[in-house]
């Protein structure tokens, strides 16, 4: 007489491969989801790790301002060659978060030629910008006529 009855469907070799089969495909989604935790893990770190873009953005008359603020990078940097550190750069412009002073120094250092060739430019044109207005509007006895006209002014 046949083991197989309705009860049992399957032999006990049956049973035994399918709980074998069950057992790996667990494991199986088991490892899957270490190794997918293990990847978001490195992932997140990666994330981290990766350099940021400095925090300087070019305004409409191409003057470089720091971290979203008006700021501009000539100050930082003016700063930063005078010998303060970044918490004292800080202090003297508290709009600015400490993690832009550091990334804009680091910016700096590791592109100085750029970054000097940039202020250069900056300071030809203000340059510039202070011959015109003297040739417009004459420097000499500027305070003479603001006292004679404070005076005049009852």
């Amino acid at each position: 007489m046949p083991r197989h009855t309705k009860d049992k469907p399957f032999s006990s070799s049956a049973s035994s491969k399918a709980k074998r089969l069950w057992s790996l495909l667990w494991y199986t989604q088991v490892q899957t989801l270490v190794i997918e935790r293990e990847q978001e893990h490195v992932m997140g770190i990666l994330d981290v790790l990766f350099p940021q873009p400095p925090p300087l953005q070019s305004d409409d008359d191409g003057v470089m301002r720091v971290g979203g603020t008006r700021v501009r990078l000539d100050t930082v940097v003016g700063a930063f060659n005078q010998g303060c550190a970044a918490e004292e750069i800080l202090l003297k412009y508290p709009t600015l978060k400490l993690t832009d002073i550091y990334a804009v120094i680091t910016y700096y250092l590791w592109h100085r030629e750029e970054v000097d060739a940039y202020l250069e430019d900056r300071r030809r044109q203000a340059e510039t910008v202070r011959q015109e207005n003297e040739s417009r509007f004459s420097p000499v006895g500027v305070r003479d006529r603001l006292l004679a006209r404070r005076q005049a002014t009852p």
